[in-house]
């Protein structure tokens, strides 16, 4: 018998958008918390958005999918990073990919705790990153694994926590390689930004998709 959790989800960007989309096949969506500034474009035109956490008794797991504030309450809450942890964590991930010149990123789907991008890791994935690449061709491979992606990891946390009968925290759990925010950006790279963010648009929208 199939357990169908409700799932609360931190975020409102395209990736959010995408994975809502798969994840409600086998589980229901309570809501989500929108991004105050979101990094990333998109809309979250299907689910209710919500002002506050609601009760705990009202969802079962919450996820941060590119939510850009930091979450307080950490219990039972899960975050899919779009980067390969440890060696990725902080932000700006495809901007630093590109400019490293590395020949392959990922995502991670690791617990949330006090600290950014430390918890567990419940599982990583990868895929290449091509010479010609930007941040917008990149995030477009993130809209097509992370979906799957994630769905996968929630089941593989369901084997830990219901087969094992123990906690992720048990996990080995290796200090992150920590890329600096957005708001310590320079100018130029604020203005580099805002070009991929636009870019990201023009791509989203020749793909159909709706970014308002």
């Amino acid at each position: 018998m199939v357990h169908i959790l409700r799932i609360l989800i931190y975020g409102s960007t395209a990736i959010t958008s995408h994975v809502c989309l798969q994840l409600e096949k086998e589980h229901k969506i309570v809501g989500y918390i929108p991004s105050e500034s979101p990094s990333f474009p998109g809309q979250m035109h299907k689910w209710k958005a919500l002002k506050s956490l609601p009760s705990a008794d009202k969802y079962d797991l919450a996820i941060s999918i590119q939510y850009d504030k930091k979450i307080l309450n950490t219990d039972r809450c899960y975050n899919l990073h779009t980067g390969i942890l440890p060696e990725w964590g902080g932000c700006n991930i495809l901007y630093h990919t590109v400019r490293s010149d590395v020949r392959e990123q990922g995502l991670t789907f690791h617990k949330i705790t006090n600290k950014f991008d430390e918890g567990p890791i419940v599982s990583k994935i990868t895929y290449p990153v091509l010479h010609d690449d930007d941040e917008a061709d990149l995030y477009v491979r993130m809209l097509e694994i992370a979906p799957y992606f994630c769905l996968s990891s929630i089941n593989i946390l369901k084997n830990i926590c219901i087969i094992k009968q123990n906690s992720v925290n048990d996990c080995v759990v290796l200090p992150p390689k920590i890329y600096k925010k957005k708001m310590n950006l320079t100018i130029e790279e604020q203005q580099q930004y805002q070009q991929t963010f636009n870019k990201i648009t023009n791509k989203l929208n020749s793909l159909g998709e709706k970014n308002e």
